[in-house]
């Protein structure tokens, strides 16, 4: 076994996963271990290793202010590029190859889950559906050190207005304490407020919510081993 060959056997399978989703930046000998690696341990990489390609060729997302890929969100200072697409962080990057593998799901099959979920208790009060996706944002300072986020969660409305409500009061307490906390407080209030104002259709699922359930199934695809050759 060469020195390569032995630190990928070594790796764990998250890690291989990892490697087979980002296989275009490796070199072609590389390649070929991380692969070889996958088959010996019954690993599905195909999907990831598809998608990851799909993702270096599909094109630029348009507009001024560049959006994260898979979230969304405005990407208003730094993110990751990968090939032609932009995310907010690495996190975002692994879940966009997730997204692309989720493309190929049956529409029947999601539609099932979809629907089962929407129409399920809320899991954080127990109360009744419908339930969806509502997202708050937050943002904390501390002079020189800014951090912010965006928190999605499944929940029935009430549950999402409380958070979103939490959120923006963490921000009012935690975000001026610094020099881009003063920019970012403001615009994360802003989206609390407005996601409170603004009243979606509780009658079918929204697409964030077939999103993360097409999500889910492409894991559980993907953690099924596949004798789909590998290229």
């Amino acid at each position: 076994m060469t020195s390569l060959e032995d630190i990928y056997h070594n790796k764990t399978n998250e890690e291989i996963f990892e490697a087979a989703a980002c296989l275009h930046e490796y070199t072609e000998e590389v390649k070929r271990i991380i692969l070889l690696e996958a088959k010996h341990r019954g690993l599905n990489v195909a999907p990831l290793v598809d998608a990851a390609n799909q993702m270096q060729s599909s094109p630029t997302s348009a507009g001024v202010v560049p959006h994260c890929d898979y979230c969304g969100t405005r990407i208003i200072f730094g993110g990751r590029r990968d090939g032609n697409k932009r995310f907010c962080n690495e996190e975002c990057r692994d879940k966009g190859i997730l997204l692309a593998v989720s493309q190929s799901m049956p529409d029947s099959t999601v539609n099932e889950q979809l629907w089962k979920l929407h129409q399920s208790h809320c899991p954080q009060c127990g109360g009744p559906g419908p339930v969806d996706v509502h997202i708050s944002y937050r943002v904390w300072s501390s002079i020189v050190l800014t951090r912010w986020s965006n928190r999605p969660v499944i929940s029935c409305r009430s549950c999402g207005t409380r958070a979103k409500l939490g959120d923006m009061l963490f921000s009012i307490v935690l975000g001026w304490w610094g020099a881009w906390g003063l920019i970012i407080t403001p615009m994360q209030i802003f989206r609390n407020l407005s996601g409170m104002i603004r009243q979606g259709d509780d009658s079918r699922p929204s697409a964030q919510l077939e999103k993360l359930v097409r999500l889910d199934l492409a894991a559980e695809a993907i953690a099924v081993p596949s004798n789909k050759p590998l290229q």
